[in-house]
């Protein structure tokens, strides 16, 4: 009998303790979560300090370190980014962080702004802002920062990543269709951002191909790279965009012909002017297809194509298997111009761009069998090429024409010190021209020390017709 009431009395005790126990705990988590509350406002308060310290810093010129200079910057950056892209966010409290950044940063040239995005998925990205030009800035009165966050909320703006959905979406519905290999990107306004990707463009690493001795891998190389970008060419024809007719952009196509003599310096006189007017306004009526300037320089590349070894080590193995390096090559290379994709266009500009360009110089022949390609594919994909070869050899010497031009106005971005690019488009214009004239191609003896007033000659032949 004492025995229970011992027990018992035990278990009363043991009732009490944990009684006792649970209001210490419960006591603890509340202390715990008040704590967090006070420290979630004070950091807050730190921030809003930070932010407002920082203002009249920048208000008053006080100079900063090196390392809390490029601390602020990013700071910045990344405040800016969640009130650019998150969609809930106010889109105007970024123009504060962006004028503190811009101004720390000193942006110049065409660098770019760069622009930190945060995501649960991948984590941080630097992401750049083209910058919009004086013109562009001027024309609205607005500052840098101001004509960034105005043209991100315009309509226009919106339309490139819609493309890049459109392309992902296709991608997902029939993903054992060739597709353009995307890297992660995004819009702001109608400036395209996106990923930094390492490595040259593609022209450039047809310039660094060009310099290495002839070899069987190297022609398979260069093969393969020239088929990406058909390929992709065919991919993204094969999607219908259904654009708003209010966004498409239509070109003078004689206007833009008769700027490239005003470059040149060139008078026209009237019957050459109406000559030349007569020949490529035809194009105006058949550019019915969105331009996704297919040039080589709009491709970037991770690295090497080929991975980790150089180039002189890839080409050296003399690889026999075409299907081993067009792997490699549908992996790594990528096509990322898309703001053009709004520029109606005649249906050959692309396919010029690829194989025309003066690296890789291509023999006719292959050009030849590789558009026929092209154009067949347009026709099973859909599209309407009855008339495709009426003017080509005609919209061949207009496209290489604007290719001078092109070098000319680009000089900075775009060297080529020695002419050896615009005299290809030069000769290139002559040779498409000759044969929308004579119906053959001319001897290589024609073609030589070509000029624009060679070009312009030839324009006024009486058998030179639209």
């Amino acid at each position: 009998m004492v025995k229970k009431k011992e027990v018992q009395q035990e278990n009363e005790e043991l009732k009490k303790e944990n009684k006792r126990i649970k209001k210490e705990k419960a006591d603890l988590e509340e202390k715990v979560d008040f704590l967090k509350s006070e420290l979630e406002k004070e950091e807050l308060i730190k921030k809003t300090l930070k932010r407002e310290i920082m203002t009249l810093e920048q208000k008053l010129g006080k100079p900063k370190s090196k390392r809390g200079k490029v601390t602020t910057i990013l700071t910045c950056s990344t405040e800016a980014g969640h009130y650019l892209f998150d969609e809930k966010a106010d889109r105007s409290r970024a123009e504060e962080p962006l004028d503190i950044m811009v101004s720390l940063a000193g942006i110049k040239g065409k660098e770019g702004i760069p622009i930190m995005i945060c995501t649960d998925r991948d984590g941080k990205k630097q992401i750049r802002f083209n910058k919009p030009d004086q013109e562009e800035i001027g024309r609205e009165g607005f500052s840098l920062t101001g004509a960034i966050l105005n043209i991100y909320d315009s309509e226009k703006a919106r339309t490139t990543y819609y493309i890049y959905k459109k392309i992902i979406e296709a991608k997902n519905k029939n993903p054992h269709l060739s597709h353009p290999n995307l890297p992660w990107s995004e819009v702001s306004g109608k400036y395209f951002v996106q990923e930094k990707i390492e490595g040259t463009d593609l022209f450039i690493f047809f310039k660094q191909l060009d310099e290495k001795p002839p070899s069987h891998t190297k022609s398979l190389l260069i093969d393969c790279l020239v088929n990406k970008q058909i390929k992709d060419l065919l991919s993204i024809r094969r999607l219908n965009f259904y654009f708003d007719k209010n966004l498409i952009i239509r070109s003078s196509h004689e206007k833009k012909a008769l700027e490239v003599f005003e470059e040149a310096e060139i008078l026209l006189k009237k019957d050459e002017k109406e000559k030349l007017i007569s020949l490529i306004k035809p194009f105006n009526s058949r550019a019915k297809y969105p331009l996704r300037d297919n040039a080589s320089w709009n491709y970037n590349k991770i690295k090497y194509v080929m991975g980790p070894a150089t180039l002189d080590d890839f080409l050296g193995q003399e690889l026999s298997d075409p299907d081993e390096i067009r792997e490699l090559v549908d992996k790594r290379v990528y096509f990322l111009d898309w703001d053009k994709a709004l520029r109606m266009t005649f249906q050959s500009d692309d396919i010029i761009h690829t194989l025309e360009w003066p690296l890789p110089i291509l023999s006719p022949e292959d050009r030849r069998k590789k558009e026929e390609y092209f154009v067949r594919k347009l026709s099973e994909h859909g599209e309407n090429t009855e008339h495709y070869w009426d003017l080509r050899a005609l919209e061949g010497f207009y496209r290489h024409i604007r290719m001078w031009f092109f070098y000319r106005r680009n000089q900075e971005n775009y060297p080529d010190p020695d002419n050896r690019f615009k005299q290809h488009h030069l000769n290139m214009a002559f040779r498409s021209l000759y044969t929308h004239t004579f119906g053959k191609t001319p001897l290589e003896k024609e073609i030589a020390n070509t000029d624009l007033k060679k070009v312009l000659k030839l324009v006024m032949h009486p058998d030179c017709r639209p």
